[in-house]
């Protein structure tokens, strides 16, 4: 539906200008997949202004200004004014400009990336103050004009202009992530999960801490939306030898797994952020010895749980027993993390287990692991046939077609322990925390995991830690995440450069 002008403006006005001279990398094929990364496509002059929406294809041609008989082609596409464009200019090499009318003839679906600041080596994506990430996008038109040394073909060039569509939502201001130590009094021990829930105004935020062995039971601690943080609830219904493992949102409430307890707990968020332990436990509809381990929920209706031996449930609220749906049938391994895309869910585990369901959790079946042997600590869905998983001896897997066939990532970012993975909501900028050398890291991709870093500009600073378990992201620049601090308590980190 097209937005109005009113909305228009609104939204080109809360935009970063797309605008100057820059460096232009671009990647084609399905959007949310690591299968390929960004390619140079030359020193580039970019702006930015509301456009068209791609239309059908013409090609057209008009005679050349300076050569008799010559004839320049392009390639024209209308349409209607619900997505924003940007325009580029540039010299291009013939090669390349093989390369844009390659894409535009065949609707290919293109990803740009345009570094804004100094560079020492242009065709170097990791030199940038700033940078713009276009997903999703369709050139509407693309002209090649005039040809310099056209006696030399080899090294020939010719300034070339283009037009590229994309919606809105796939438009992101890329920042460098220097990420501060937050909470600070009421997290005292390893922090094992953490997440969140987006409110009118902002953001709550929500960090499950271990338990002090034989003395105190897990705990939760909440951040409103003004930012002010709660005192840490303890649950009541752990001690301080029943440990807790994961935590989902579901609805108004927080679910967190304890397989010591053969069971999950569930908490009032309001409860939380008044520092008041409300939480309730549900046994009922767990198998004795076989708790869950980690839980993902779509709705609030709809909660998965899975965990000891294999064993899977599904529940239709965070309150409510559940139903036992696979009982070690597809795998007898311990499932460790859960994660879904629409129907599809994927849970991971104990020696290289994935098993996958294409109806939210009724049914389950086996695939072949990436890793033979080696514990999956986390799974994470791009979309309904790609999804990655990361591995305790720090190596890191995707598929393309819903684990059918896997391929290696080499990251190349030294984590030698992968404890978690997530990615901004449909979004190809994504982050994996794990262990190196004694201490915690965290890795940053802007290609749907094809590439990693952990170092500036992608993560500017991290402060001092021992482990870093759980990390979610609430956009390309808006992360939190959590582990172990350097004096043995608990470290959460938090950065927000929207």
């Amino acid at each position: 539906m097209a937005t109005n002008q009113a909305e228009r403006t609104q939204v080109v006005k809360n935009k970063p200008a797309l605008v100057g001279a820059s460096r232009m990398f671009a990647r084609g094929g399905k959007k949310l997949s690591p299968a390929n990364g960004f390619k140079y496509k030359g020193r580039t002059e970019v702006n930015s202004a509301l456009g068209l929406t791609r239309g059908e294809p013409t090609e057209e041609s008009i005679p050349s200004d300076d050569v008799s008989g010559d004839v320049h082609s392009f390639i024209t596409q209308a349409g209607s004014l619900e997505n924003d464009t940007g325009t580029f200019t540039q010299i291009a090499h013939p090669e390349l400009n093989e390369y844009w009318l390659t894409a535009i003839r065949n609707n290919h679906k293109l990803s740009f990336f345009i570094p804004v600041g100094n560079s020492r080596i242009p065709s170097n994506m990791s030199e940038w103050d700033s940078a713009l990430l276009v997903d999703n996008s369709s050139l509407t038109s693309y002209k090649m004009g005039d040809t310099f040394n056209p006696s030399e073909n080899a090294g020939a060039t010719m300034k070339a202009t283009g037009e590229f569509s994309y919606p809105t939502a796939d438009f992101h201001r890329i920042a460098k992530l220097a990420i501060a130590e937050v909470a600070g009094t009421p997290v005292v021990r390893e922090v094992l999960d953490v997440a969140f829930r987006k409110v009118t105004g902002g953001e709550e935020l929500f960090v499950l801490v271990a338990y002090n062995t034989g003395v105190a039971p897990a705990e939760v601690v909440g951040r409103n939306k003004y930012g002010v943080w709660g005192s840490a609830v303890s649950l009541a219904a752990l001690t301080g030898n029943q440990q807790a493992e994961k935590m989902a949102v579901v609805g108004d409430q927080l679910v967190i797994t304890s397989s010591a307890l053969h069971g999950s707990i569930s908490i009032a968020i309001t409860s939380v952020l008044a520092s008041t332990d409300a939480s309730a436990l549900q046994t009922s509809g767990y198998t004795n010895a076989k708790g869950p381990m980690a839980v993902f929920s779509r709705s609030a209706g709809e909660v998965v749980t899975v965990g000891i031996g294999g064993y899977i449930q599904i529940a239709e609220g965070a309150s409510v027993a559940p139903v036992v749906k696979d009982a070690g049938s597809a795998t007898t391994q311990n499932l460790l993390d859960i994660h879904g895309y629409g129907d599809q869910l994927v849970a991971v585990g104990v020696s290289n287990a994935v098993v996958v369901s294409e109806d939210f959790g009724e049914t389950w079946t086996a695939k072949t692991g990436p890793n033979s042997g080696v514990q999956i600590n986390a799974v994470f869905c791009l979309d309904e046939d790609v999804f990655l998983v990361g591995c305790a001896d720090g190596d890191l897997y995707f598929t393309e077609d819903f684990g059918a066939t896997w391929s290696q990532i080499t990251h190349g970012t030294g984590i030698t322990d992968i404890h978690d993975i997530t990615f901004a909501e449909g979004s190809s900028v994504g982050f994996l925390v794990g262990t190196q050398s004694g201490a915690g890291y965290i890795a940053r991709t802007l290609d749907s995991g094809n590439t990693w870093s952990k170092t500036a500009p992608y993560i500017a600073s991290l402060p001092s830690n021992v482990d870093l378990n759980a990390v979610v992201a609430l956009s390309p620049n808006h992360i939190l995440i959590g582990g172990e601090g350097a004096a043995s308590d608990g470290f959460v980190g938090f950065v927000n450069e929207d």
